[in-house]
């Protein structure tokens, strides 16, 4: 019996988001970190575009976008191989790419978990920065 073909649209839609969307937003919001924060807090409140982008990069920051993906492409893979008899080339096409997204999903945390590594080593540099330039009495010079 072969596979129902919604399961086939589904599955390729939740791997094209995660492949194209995930990296996008990421880059995206590198960039937003990397710009200078402002030293006085501004007085104006935060807009409806302030907030709603904040949430949408710690979304796509979040190990957890991944790991959906991954439980997605776990919970349709069994059902795949069971109910793929007989074996035709759309059933394999298939079977590739949930494998493929799972492994692609993989590297998705693994990157993300070094992200989060490396802009916890960055916060201590700074830190660090700042302890030595108060206790030498050189403030700023050091970063």
């Amino acid at each position: 019996m072969p596979s129902p073909i919604w399961l086939l649209i589904l599955s390729i839609i939740v791997n094209a988001i995660t492949a194209l969307a995930a990296p996008v937003i990421q880059v995206y919001v590198t960039t937003r970190m990397s710009q200078p924060k402002p030293n006085p807090v501004p007085i104006n409140p935060k807009n409806l575009i302030h907030t709603s982008g904040g949430k949408l990069a710690s979304i796509s920051t979040s190990i957890w976008l991944p790991v959906v993906g991954v439980l997605f492409n776990i919970c349709i893979l069994p059902y795949e191989i069971l109910h793929a008899k007989p074996v035709t080339g759309l059933s394999v096409f298939v079977i590739s790419v949930l494998v493929g997204g799972i492994f692609y999903n993989f590297t998705l945390i693994s990157e993300s978990s070094l992200l989060r590594l490396i802009g916890k080593m960055v916060e201590l540099d700074q830190h660090r920065d700042e302890s030595t330039g108060r206790m030498l009495g050189i403030e700023g010079v050091l970063h």
